[in-house]
C-alpha cells in the first residue's frame, strides 16, 4: 500500500487524476467485499461514512488510513468466514464419515467429492483440527463400531441366535472358550 501512495506522490498527478484514481480503488475494494459476499459495513462504521470518504480522497493521509483500516477490516472478515465455514465443513464430514463408515469404498477423495472441497486443504484442515488425520479417524471409528458389534448378545443376534446364553454355550462347544475369552485370546 506505501508503494501505490509513493507512486501517486512521484507522479505529481492532478488532483483531479487522483480523486479519479482513488474513486476506482474504492470501486475495486466494493466489488471485492461483494465478490466475498461481505457486508458493506466492513468498510465503514455507518452509512454516512462513504459521502465522509470522498471528502477525503482530497486528502492522501487521510484517505490512506481509511485504506489500511478498511483492509485490515476485510482481512478480519475473510478471515472468521473462513474459520466458520470450515468447521461447517468439518462437521458435515464428521457426519458424513459416522453415517457411511461401513462403505468400503468411502476414501478422502470420495469424502472431499461430496463435500466439493480440495482434498489437500480439507486433509490439512481436518488434522489441524481433530488432531488426527483423515484416515486414522476413519480407522478408529470403523474399530469402535467394530467392538459394539463384538458384544455377544449382538453376535448371537446376528449369527441368529436368539439367547446369548445358548450362543455362548455353544461358541465355547465348538471352540473350547467362551466368545468373550476367544476376543480377549484373539
Amino acid at each position: 500500500m506505501e508503494k501505490i501512495f509513493s507512486k501517486l506522490k512521484e507522479s505529481k498527478a492532478h488532483s483531479s487524476q487522483y480523486q479519479s484514481y482513488m474513486i476506482n480503488v474504492i470501486n475495486v475494494i466494493i466489488s471485492m467485499v461483494q465478490d466475498y459476499g461481505l457486508e458493506l459495513s466492513v468498510l465503514t462504521k455507518t452509512a454516512t461514512d462513504y459521502i465522509d470518504l470522498l471528502d477525503k480522497i482530497k486528502d492522501t493521509g487521510g484517505f490512506r488510513e481509511w485504506l489500511l483500516e478498511a483492509s485490515i477490516n476485510i482481512a478480519h472478515r475473510i478471515r472468521e468466514d473462513r474459520v466458520t465455514t470450515s468447521k461447517k465443513v468439518l462437521d458435515e464430514a464428521k457426519n458424513y464419515i459416522e453415517e457411511n463408515y461401513a462403505d468400503i469404498e468411502l476414501s478422502l477423495e470420495k469424502l472431499c467429492k461430496y463435500l466439493h472441497v480440495s482434498v489437500a486443504r480439507f486433509s490439512t484442515n481436518f488434522k489441524k483440527e481433530m488432531g488426527i488425520s483423515y484416515v486414522n479417524f476413519l480407522t478408529n471409528l470403523r474399530l469402535q463400531k467394530a467392538v459394539e458389534l463384538l458384544k455377544t448378545y449382538i453376535i448371537a443376534e446376528k449369527v441368529g441366535y436368539a439367547d446369548q446364553n445358548y450362543f455362548s454355550y455353544v461358541f465355547k462347544k465348538k471352540y473350547g472358550v467362551s466368545p468373550s475369552k476367544y476376543r480377549q485370546q484373539g
